[in-house]
């Protein structure tokens, strides 16, 4: 391999893509290669890979080697033949596994949907529908005797995350040998209760941030100093929380109709609190006194369709801005997915580069249609889940490094497109996050934070314009503002978003994991 071409090879190495580079270089080399073709690094074309012709679905795992000249040769031209070679093509046909340390002869077709055995060596020529295995290879069965008799032992766990995975495979080995692994019987896996009490804290800090402060920014043009960005702490866990648990790999999309299930699945998740919560705040707005934050009819029309964004047209609440950045977030994850995509790097570096191209042009800027400003603190929460998931052995991109260059960028686009204040912010809040995942951060288990954060969805989406006009009340009332009118006012806005969880969220989370 040429100087340019290890360079290569090591870029595509750092991000994964050190099996796109090995196909390349088949192809490039003379080889014929099939559609949907899984190529594990350690595998070996030979001389001649213009010699090989690979079909579509075939999967050449590690430490296969494919041999297209008689080496023995060598012995003959000491003894007369000089210079001689024998070369033999090599066909794999459609639907093929080729198992581990396998080697492949010249001279040798294997059939379609055929499956070839670990370390076996096939000298000879496999017919369509064949299991082989052996050295040499034999054909032990059909492809349908092999199907007859896998179908009943077979598991379905590709859809699961490594932890599920596990869970799953320990508790099916305690009913098939009637008794309870160890690992089941000292460890019951069990909810990350941190991250749900952090959310909690997160939603404290946002409520505090509007009521306290927002209010008086907003209609008093003052503010309290040390509560400047005191919101964006809240928001930055949220973000956080929000890409990591969008990141999770329980799920696997596979076809275009997956794809649309999967959104739906989160818009039925989503949409109805949102409706209840935009609906109120509507129909208040119309009643009670909220200068410069009350829309028309046709305004909550949008609103209710989520097109408001798309068109530049107000927020029944400012803060429903939130919703939009996470369904862009969980759309474009779900498109890498469908893509195969999700689990690379490059593809989070192309997401930041798309999200300049769009600021840089002006279009759909205020919709966040790619995550807008956010997307820098969006990509660090998937790689630092990206990160977890390797750590714990569940992870499908081993590249630590392709992660590390994403986060790095992801930090320099956040100073230049939410300044240096949010980016300490990032800085400050991710390794709380991080112990928080971890579950070394026991402050979060407090029972008060973990039901704040179950109740945060509601919290947050009625909190703002609503909190505003109770704010307007009281101040009429009191013939001024103090600070006993925010405390007030805080309380009753988590009061009235823990009533519409129990009331809308919680039977909505119930229908949709029964």
């Amino acid at each position: 391999m040429s100087l340019l071409g290890k360079i290569r090879y090591r870029i595509y190495s750092i991000f994964n893509m050190d099996v796109a580079f090995r196909k390349e270089k088949f192809i490039q080399g003379g080889g014929k290669l099939g559609v949907d073709c899984e190529i594990y690094p350690d595998v070996e074309f030979g001389s001649e890979p213009y010699m090989i012709t690979i079909g579509n679905h075939v999967r050449i795992t590690n430490g296969v080697r494919f041999v297209t000249h008689d080496g023995g040769v060598w012995v003959l031209r000491n003894l007369g033949l000089e210079n001689a070679d024998i070369f033999g093509k090599i066909e794999i046909g459609d639907n093929v596994h080729i198992g581990w340390n396998a080697i492949i002869m010249p001279n040798v077709s294997i059939g379609n949907n055929c499956v070839i055995g670990a370390g076996a060596v096939v000298t000879k020529s496999i017919p369509d529908n064949s299991v082989a295995v052996g050295v040499p290879a034999k054909v032990i069965e059909s492809i349908d005797e092999y199907y007859a008799k896998a179908q009943n032992k077979c598991v379905y766990t590709k859809t699961l995350s490594w932890e599920k995975k596990k869970d799953y495979l320990m508790k099916k080995n305690m009913e098939n040998d009637n008794m309870e692994p160890i690992a089941i019987k000292n460890k019951k896996k069990k909810k990350n209760t941190q991250i749900e009490g952090l959310r909690g804290v997160a939603i404290l800090i946002i409520v505090v941030f509007h009521i306290f402060d927002r209010f008086q920014q907003i209609y008093f043009e003052r503010s309290i100093v040390w509560m400047n960005n005191f919101g964006t702490f809240g928001t930055t866990i949220f973000l956080l929380i929000s890409a990591f648990l969008l990141m999770s790999p329980s799920q696997t999309i596979c076809t275009f109709r997956e794809a649309v299930n999967a959104f739906l699945k989160k818009l039925v998740r989503l949409w109805p609190c949102y409706a209840v919560c935009v609906t109120i705040t509507f129909l208040l707005s119309r009643v009670l006194y909220l200068p410069e934050r009350t829309v028309g009819w046709g305004d909550y029309l949008f609103n209710i369709l989520l097109l408001n964004r798309f068109f530049n047209i107000p927020f029944v609440d400012g803060a429903h801005w939130y919703l939009g950045v996470l369904l862009s977030a969980t759309t474009i994850l779900i498109v890498l997915d469908l893509l195969k995509l999700k689990n690379n790097p490059v593809a989070y570096l192309v997401w930041i580069g798309l999200e300049i191209l769009v600021d840089f042009c002006g279009i759909f800027k205020e919709a966040y249609i790619l995550g807008g400003p956010f997307v820098g603190c969006i990509c660090i929460g998937i790689s630092i889940r990206a990160m977890y998931e390797n750590s714990i052995g569940g992870g499908q991109n081993k590249n630590t490094g392709g992660w590390i260059i994403v986060i790095l960028s992801s930090l320099m686009y956040t100073v230049w497109a939410r300044g240096v204040v949010c980016t300490l912010e990032i800085l400050i809040v991710a390794p709380v996050f991080i112990l928080t995942i971890f579950e070394k951060a026991k402050i979060f288990d407090f029972k008060v934070f973990r039901k704040l954060g179950e109740n945060s969805y509601p919290v947050y989406l009625i909190h703002q314009n609503v909190g505003f006009m109770l704010e307007w009340l009281l101040i009429e009332h009191f013939n001024g503002w103090n600070y006993f009118i925010p405390t007030t006012v805080f309380i009753i806005s988590l009061a009235i978003g823990t009533i519409i969880f129990y009331l809308v969220e919680r039977p909505i989370q119930k229908w949709i994991k029964g």
